[in-house]
């Protein structure tokens, strides 16, 4: 130490800088075999962020905000929505999967400044089938895929559904047109209709415009059924063969409304409490003669085509209801589209920009001024007790008491009768897709959930919006349905 000691520099001031200044770094000093590694990534760094076209930068970027390199191949679609929404604030194209061209992740496109929505990230959609896609590429349609990928039962349907919402295959077609395909493909049209159909005629509402004829078809149905399970026979016979009958409860009132006293008594042989015993041979006779128009209209080629569209439409209503925005959010859980909450007159409702309030909170006599934000809910952490929600503005971490979380977060369910079973009334609130509205505070990087009683648009701190007007409007259900 003295060799360096310039005159009227103090050896002891030297050395308590070493001492104190110096020496203690020295247990996380880097060393050189962790330096050299550390400053080659720097250099990799600086070389793709300088030398390469900006999607490279910005995808291997949004890969490490959004967890896509997860080694344990595991989503975490809040990381997915918050590291999107920052890149699309700031300007860069994120565009949606490609089944001939998206990787396992977040990859950029080499041609056109753009990064593709990686396939493993697609709802459903795990490694295996993400890597089963990839290797068996290129596809020239969707048929194509339909027929190697789907048809070889490498991937479920609901897989499938969601590649389709998710808009993998939109270089080859609109995507309803896609889905119309799919099920067109999935459905195996009837070629003819019989009275064996008539339940499901009757449950998809076809049945024909004579009320009286087609309660007579559902009845003859029931009876079907009686027979087969051979309840509530009374007597048998041989000769000539026939049965007696009660009959059964569930067509009774409509039995006594509908059938004329003048029928009856083609049928009926006795009452035993108040309840018609009948000849199911001659019940049947009548039945038969009185639905032959029904017979004669399933016979027709508009009634076939009626039926096999029905069928169709009702597996669209199963799995296809929405728009493509909300296809987005489901598969994806981000926005390609325009956010649906856009439209909405925000003024009207006193809806503001987080990222424009106050970090710090500020009271305002005793109490911290409270505030609306609405958005799209994507994640939920009921372990912080923590909700996601995706804004017109961006990506909010709302942060909730245990108690009001799980209010908001239950699914609502009541009896059934007398039966020990028990029907949803209400979904949580909480599921991913729902459009909330929420009052509170922000602090920090977080919206603080609060509610303010006897302050008209603030005594509610959750509420569910229900539907978006043409005009900008929104409903807003304030109350949970009753268990």
């Amino acid at each position: 130490m003295s060799s360096t000691v310039q005159p009227k520099v103090r050896e002891n001031f030297l050395d308590y800088i070493w001492d104190k200044l110096i020496m203690p770094q020295a247990g996380y000093s880097f060393s050189k075999n962790h330096t050299v590694p550390y400053s080659i990534v720097a250099i990799q760094e600086g070389v793709l962020a300088t030398k390469y076209p900006s999607q490279y930068w910005n995808g291997a970027v949004l890969s490490v905000n959004s967890g896509s390199t997860a080694e344990d191949g595991s989503t975490d679609y809040s990381k997915i929505a918050k590291a999107v929404s920052s890149m699309q604030a700031d300007g860069v194209n994120i565009t949606l999967p490609s089944i001939n061209s998206s990787d396992l992740g977040f990859s950029p496109h080499k041609t056109e400044n753009k990064i593709l929505y990686g396939l493993s990230a697609i709802q459903t959609i795990n490694h295996e089938i993400a890597n089963e896609i990839i290797n068996n590429r290129p596809y020239v349609d969707f048929r194509d895929f339909y027929d190697r990928i789907y048809q070889k039962k490498l991937i479920k349907k609901g897989a499938m559904v969601n590649l389709i919402k998710s808009g993998v295959f939109d270089d080859f077609d609109e995507r309803f047109d896609i889905m119309k395909e799919f099920i067109t493909l999935e459905y195996e049209e009837k070629t003819s209709l019989n009275m064996q159909n008539w339940a499901r005629i009757t449950s998809l509402g076809l049945s024909q415009s004579n009320e009286y004829i087609s309660y007579l078809a559902t009845f003859k149905s029931l009876l079907d059924e009686v027979k087969k399970h051979k309840k509530g026979i009374v007597e048998t016979f041989v000769k000539p063969k026939d049965s007696h009958i009660l009959l059964p409860e569930m067509v009774l009132g409509w039995y006594m409304d509908n059938v004329t006293t003048e029928d009856r008594m083609g049928f009926e042989v006795d009452i035993v409490d108040e309840v018609p015993v009948v000849s199911l041979k001659n019940l049947e006779k009548f039945i038969k003669k009185k639905i032959e128009p029904i017979k004669d209209w399933l016979g027709k080629a508009s009634t076939l085509q009626m039926y096999n569209n029905s069928c169709k439409n009702e597996m669209w209503n199963d799995i296809a209801l929405g728009s493509y925005a909300e296809w987005e959010m489901k598969t994806l859980c981000y926005y390609h589209s325009p956010h649906p909450l856009l439209t909405v007159d925000r003024d009207r409702y006193g809806f503001k920009n987080f990222f424009d309030m106050n970090p710090i909170p500020q009271k305002v006599g005793r109490s911290i001024p409270l505030e609306r934000i609405f958005g799209t809910v994507i994640d939920k952490n009921k372990d912080k007790n923590i909700v996601t929600l995706l804004t017109t503005d961006g990506v909010v971490t709302c942060k909730y008491y245990a108690g009001s979380f799980e209010n908001f977060n239950k699914r609502i369910t009541r009896p059934v009768g007398k039966t020990g079973k028990s029907e949803v009334v209400e979904q949580s609130w909480f599921t991913r897709g729902n459009y909330i509205a929420l009052v509170g505070f922000r602090r920090d990087d977080q919206f603080i959930i609060r509610s303010q009683k006897r302050v008209v648009g603030l005594e509610h701190s959750t509420m569910l919006i229900t539907n978006i007007t043409s005009d900008g409007g929104i409903y807003l259900k304030e109350q949970r349905e009753r268990g």
